[in-house]
């Protein structure tokens, strides 16, 4: 999400979309790199505690594997 400076809808449903079909495949999905915009639109959707959010790759790629269908959020609350 580096290069992601904001989140409308299409991208809401198409990160929503991309959480499903990880899960049908049993498969990890994890974001990182947030804009304090698209955080925005994520908390305002009730939708940040769904994802597993990182600050960077290098965090994603080194948190240990979340439980099913159990989101978490890494220190998500420092970007400003």
């Amino acid at each position: 999400m580096l290069g992601v400076p904001y989140v409308d809808s299409s991208g809401v449903a198409s990160l929503v979309e991309g959480l499903k079909l990880s899960r049908d495949l049993k498969s990890r999905f994890a974001l990182y790199g947030l804009s304090k915009s698209a955080k925005t639109v994520l908390e305002l959707t009730h939708l940040l505690r769904i994802f597993e959010v990182h600050l960077t790759e290098q965090e994603a790629l080194d948190a240990p594997q979340p439980p099913p269908f159990g989101p978490t959020v890494s220190k998500v609350e420092r970007i400003t």
